[in-house]
């Protein structure tokens, strides 16, 4: 059995998240340039994003790598999926 160790806020990488933080904000004043309502959306599925990240991040990941069978499995159905009832567009095919 592997040892637990201490979630510590040294570790994190927040220059990671810094430059993160800006690409997603070049991305935004672009999308504004265009259409203010999708700079808005942006905005918020930044955050939603952010926030599920922040949360994903101090979880323990060794708990997911006991059932990868099963997000594998998922993965393969969800593809299986897209060829089922996607559509094509422009020779691109997505469920969407």
């Amino acid at each position: 059995m592997t040892k637990k160790t201490p979630i510590r806020i040294q570790n994190f990488d927040f220059l990671l998240l810094l430059l993160c933080g800006a690409l997603t904000m070049i991305g935004v004043f672009a999308i504004g340039s265009a259409d203010e309502e999708l700079a808005e959306r942006q905005l918020y599925g930044f955050f939603l994003g952010l926030g599920l990240a922040l949360f994903l991040t101090f979880l323990d990941y060794h708990i997911f790598l006991k059932f990868y069978w099963a997000f594998y499995i998922l993965d393969i159905v969800l593809l299986f999926l897209v060829l089922r009832i996607g559509y094509s567009s422009h020779n691109a095919q997505r469920w969407l």
